[in-house]
């Protein structure tokens, strides 16, 4: 087997990685952002425990946008790397 070969491959199985880690990103950002809602909600007539706790969530939800992104940006980079070595099989 080809170098090349071998290499994609390897880019293959991190990104199937990667989408996995994606999926469970963007579930616990979807969960996230449901419960910033709730608690925005709670914070404007609740008390300084409610603010506290909204602020807690809003950092968490900033956190994982943060880690969504990286790993999709990661992604988007093995699939052109995969492009550009497919090409070179030809």
């Amino acid at each position: 087997m080809r170098r090349v070969e071998k290499k994609l491959f390897r880019i293959a199985d991190e990104i199937r990685s990667l989408q996995v880690e994606e999926d469970r990103l963007a579930a616990e950002l979807e969960e996230h952002r449901t419960r910033h809602h709730d608690a925005r909600l709670d914070a404007v007539d609740g008390h300084a425990d409610d603010r506290a706790y909204f602020k807690d969530i809003e950092s968490d939800l900033g956190r994982f946008e943060k880690a969504l992104t990286k790993v999709r940006n990661r992604r988007a980079s093995l699939e052109e790397e995969r492009v550009r070595l497919l090409a070179k099989l030809d």
